[in-house]
């Protein structure tokens, strides 16, 4: 069964502000429908 949105896997590198604008990202890619995949093998796009 496949599923209707598209799953992200995502990568934060760096400082802990770095950190901050990676949650922000994650939290609005969830509001706009995406889908945050456990592990990168189940994601549609890193």
């Amino acid at each position: 069964m496949s599923r209707a949105e598209p799953a992200i896997g995502f990568v934060s590198l760096g400082c802990p502000k770095a950190l901050v604008d990676s949650e922000r990202i994650l939290t609005q890619l969830k509001v706009e429908g995406y889908v945050i995949a456990p592990s990168y093998q189940d994601a549609d796009a890193v």
